[in-house]
């Protein structure tokens, strides 16, 4: 009985079945770090399962030697498969960290450049807001330098100085002014009355009352020059409203967006119950006049409102509307764009009250 076992191990261990060199390295084959080999080096794998074959079929031969010479083939491209495996995914981890890498180094730069913009556009902003107080307080200055009864009345040191400083202010503004009329266009022909204003403005610098009033007229040359050029545009632009909003509170108007239009108010245009633009406010007629100069496009409403209600009322804004529209043509305002009116009923507000205003239809928002 035992030895017909040992006979039946005997005939079993040589006979036909699975070959023992190989089975560890095709188990290896199997495992997820040869399924990353055959995705990375799929020909060094090629080359495993070549060689695994041919020491099969030497084992099944009976050639132990040459089993074992090919099985020692296959283990070693099998090993060189797999670091190459390792070499390729390392490699893709690297080009994908780099890729990161670049990524955020564009988006830190992004980063960089919008938050300079933002300063630049916080810093344009704050000169902007500066630049409209001290123009606002030169204005302001200019006009009641214009109301006194003696011009060339003696001032004070401090006076002179203030003064000074809106010409200045209003010198600067003259000449961003011109900027953007040259970026335009214009020729230095078109410019010549601002240039000489400011030349004026800066001569006089024992007379600080005439150096301010030379610089109203550059800076009010400067907007005419640049609405010349502006006309020749086909149309406001999509900054058009903003920039008129903006050039209207620097001359100290109240901006009022309305449906039809930008509006444009003025204050003490008529003492009293008159009719006729009172003369103190001949200097902001000028610059109503020079702010229609400088925004050319579409039709301009004079419009008027007052406390009183009624027809009487209507007919006493219509009339205050028609003067201010003659003073407007007067100081040189286009008169073919101007029309007057009472405010219409349905813009007049729940309180009546007694007010002016221009509404430029073309720059609505």
């Amino acid at each position: 009985m035992r030895l017909a076992l040992a006979l039946a191990l005997l005939v079993g261990g040589c006979g036909p079945g699975a070959p023992r060199a190989t089975a560890s390295l095709r188990e290896r084959l199997t495992s997820d770090e040869a399924a990353a080999a055959r995705e990375r080096a799929p020909d060094l794998i090629a080359r495993v399962e070549h060689a695994m074959d041919r020491a099969d079929a030497a084992e099944r031969a009976g050639d132990e030697a040459g089993a074992a010479d090919h099985t020692t083939e296959a283990r070693l491209f099998l090993e060189a498969a797999l670091a190459e495996a390792a070499r390729v995914e390392d490699e893709d981890e690297r080009a994908n960290l780099e890729q990161q890498v670049a990524t955020l180094l564009a988006r830190a730069r992004r980063d960089e450049e919008a938050r300079e913009t933002i300063d630049r556009g916080l810093a344009r902003a704050d000169a902007a807001a500066a630049a409209r107080a001290e123009a606002l307080a030169a204005l302001a200055l200019a006009e009641t330098d214009e109301a006194r009864p003696a011009r060339r009345a003696r001032v004070s040191l401090e006076q002179a100085a203030d003064l000074r400083h809106a010409a200045a202010a209003l010198r600067a503004r003259a000449r961003l002014t011109l900027a953007a009329a040259r970026a335009l266009g214009a020729d230095e022909a078109a410019l010549a009355d601002s240039n000489a204003a400011l030349a004026a403005s800066e001569a006089a610098t024992g007379d600080p009352q005439a150096a301010l009033a030379a610089a109203d007229r550059a800076h009010h040359a400067a907007l005419r020059a640049l609405g010349a050029q502006r006309a020749g545009l086909d149309g406001p632009g999509p900054d058009g409203a903003a920039s008129l909003a903006e050039a209207a509170a620097a001359e100290g108007f109240e901006v009022v967006p309305l449906p039809e239009g930008t509006g444009v108010e003025v204050d003490d245009v008529f003492a009293g119950a008159a009719t006729a633009v009172s003369r103190a406010a001949t200097t902001r007629v000028e610059r109503l006049a020079t702010l229609v100069a400088a925004y050319p496009h579409g039709p301009v409403q004079v419009q008027a409102q007052v406390a009183q209600q009624g027809h009487a009322g209507d007919a006493l804004a219509e009339r205050r509307a028609e003067a201010l529209r003659r003073a407007l043509i007067a100081a040189g305002a286009d008169a073919d764009r101007l029309s007057a009116q009472a405010i219409p009923t349905a813009l007049r507000g729940d309180e009546p009250i007694a007010r002016v205003r221009l509404v430029f239809v073309a720059y609505a928002r």
